[in-house]
């Protein structure tokens, strides 16, 4: 008998200050983990292109190959495709 857990819901913070857990930062996001596919939503703040590479960086290392963002800002959804990197 045995149990595993799958780790599929998590926050994402940043921003120019924020270094480690506890820092200030002006970006935060909600993000769904679904086997090697991550659902970025609800972001809100400051987001800017060293964020965007940081995220990626973040979640390529964690196995990540699919990123969908969902925008409400420009009403559109990004599908960003870490194995082509």
């Amino acid at each position: 008998m045995g149990a595993h857990i799958d780790m599929m819901m998590g926050v994402i913070r940043g921003g120019a200050e924020f270094e480690k857990f506890g820092d200030p930062y002006s970006f935060s996001a909600s993000i769904v983990i679904q086997g090697k596919e991550a659902f970025i939503v609800g972001a809100s703040g400051v987001f800017t292109r060293q964020l965007f590479y940081d995220i990626k960086f973040q979640l390529k290392n964690m196995g990540i190959e699919k990123i969908h963002w969902d925008r409400l800002k420009s009403k559109k959804t990004m599908t960003v495709n870490l194995t082509e990197d």
